[in-house]
Order: structure tokens, then C-alpha cells, then sequence
């Protein structure tokens, strides 16, 4: 065997058990993390991707809220709801099937959106059912401000990375 061809296969040797050290390294990591809850995995995540800040600071505001919305035709739920409606109203919560229903009138007419939050979760119950048993067609789409904020920057701008700063 050539000098050459020793040195390329050492070479090759060193390479290779390099890849595989990395590459048992990333399946070990990720065996690792199914085994742990998804609130521990998160942690480990953000202490990850979190660093200390330069300069120290006393207060600090947190906030993170997201949901999954579903995107269905309002006029077919409605109708499905089975509800009786006289006129529109404005309702600040939705404590039943009526209350929705007034509220849907009541924005529509106008070609306005809305968003109330349904007090009765029995109803809220009966509404999610009606959309999943009734509406083969469901859209969902992640919700929440923060969650459709972060979307919207990683699809429009994919190339920008969030500083740590």
C-alpha cells in the first residue's frame, strides 16, 4: 500500500468515526429527550436556547399564549347548532347556544370578526362536537397571538434567527 493511500485511509478512519460519534450523539440526545415529559423537555429546551443577559434587570414580563383554531363555515354550524334566533346581539360572554348564536347575527351582519370567550364549557363542548362529528372539512391552523406572530416571521422572513441578546 502506497504512503498515500495509508494516509487517506486513516484519514477516512478518523473521519468516519467522527460522524458516527456525532451521529450516535444526536440519536442518544433524542432517545433522551422522548423519554422525558414534554414540560421537562421544554425546559431543557429554552435553557438551551436562553442566555443570561449582559446586563442584569429586576423585573421582568412573560407572556406566551397559543391554541389551536378551527376553520370552519360559521353559517353551516349555526344551522347545525339547531338555535333560533330573533335579532344580533352583542354578547361580551357566551353562556349558551343562543348567546352564540345572537353574537354570530350580530357580527356577520356586518361583515365584522369577533372573538368571545364561552363561559359554559358545557356548550363550548356541544359546539366543538357539532364541528368535529358534523364538518368533514375542518381546517386547523395553530392560534394565539404569540403563536401566530412566531409563524408569521419564521414563514415571511426565513433566513432571520432570534438574537439572544
Amino acid at each position: 500500500m502506497s504512503l498515500f493511500a495509508s494516509i487517506c485511509k486513516t484519514s477516512l478512519s478518523k473521519c468516519s468515526s467522527a460522524l458516527l460519534e456525532m451521529w450516535d450523539s444526536y440519536f442518544h440526545e433524542q432517545h433522551q429527550m422522548k423519554s422525558y415529559s414534554v414540560e421537562r423537555a421544554m425546559s431543557l429546551a429554552w435553557d438551551r436556547a436562553i442566555a443570561k443577559p449582559g446586563i442584569p434587570f429586576r423585573r421582568a414580563v412573560v407572556g406566551f399564549n397559543c391554541n389551536v383554531d378551527v376553520i370552519v363555515s360559521g353559517t353551516q354550524i349555526i344551522e347545525n347548532l339547531n338555535t333560533t334566533c330573533e335579532k344580533g346581539k352583542d354578547h361580551e360572554n357566551l353562556d349558551s347556544l343562543s348567546d352564540l348564536h345572537e353574537t354570530f347575527v350580530h357580527f356577520f351582519q356586518r361583515g365584522a370578526p369577533a372573538e368571545r370567550y364561552m363561559s359554559s364549557e358545557s356548550t363550548f363542548e356541544t359546539v366543538v362536537r357539532q364541528v368535529e362529528s358534523a364538518i368533514p372539512r375542518a381546517q386547523y391552523h395553530i392560534g394565539g397571538n404569540a403563536a401566530l406572530m412566531a409563524e408569521r416571521i419564521a414563514s415571511g422572513f426565513p433566513s432571520t434567527e432570534v438574537s439572544k441578546e
